[in-house]
């Protein structure tokens, strides 16, 4: 059964991001061929797994005077290029992917008709684990 993204949350360490509106996060392993040639029989190729990474993005309203621990954590790392340690990301009330990421971009968005937006893009460094 599909689940609504309206418990969804994110987190760096326990303090809660303001405003978010939505998230989303990239698993990928990087893989290398390792089929034998002259193998008798061989019609599919063969691979091998190498190293994960993971990425994501996360849209917010725009609150970095107002959000403390949050959204102005993610705006101080953005500018001075530094680690934001623990960021957890919530699908729903309990389960949640959490690890370090960098900053990778940072855009503020202002429309004359419009909200003011936050969003940011991010790198994971290291592993990344559910809860």
């Amino acid at each position: 059964m599909a689940i609504s993204g309206k418990n969804g949350k994110a987190k760096i360490s326990s303090d809660l991001i303001a405003d978010v509106n939505s998230w989303t996060l990239d698993i990928a392993t990087d893989t290398e061929e390792v089929t034998a040639m002259l193998a008798t029989g061989v019609t599919w190729k063969t691979f091998i797994s190498l190293l994960a990474t993971w990425t994501g993005s996360m849209e917010m309203s725009w609150k970095v005077n107002d959000d403390a621990d949050g959204q102005t954590a993610l705006n101080t790392a953005s500018l001075a290029g530094t680690t934001i340690e623990d960021l957890s990301l919530y699908p729903n009330a309990t389960n949640y992917y959490q690890g370090d990421a960098i900053i990778t971009n940072a855009n503020i968005a202002t429309d004359v008709k419009g909200k003011v937006t936050y969003s940011v893009t991010f790198q994971g460094t290291g592993a990344l684990s559910y809860n």
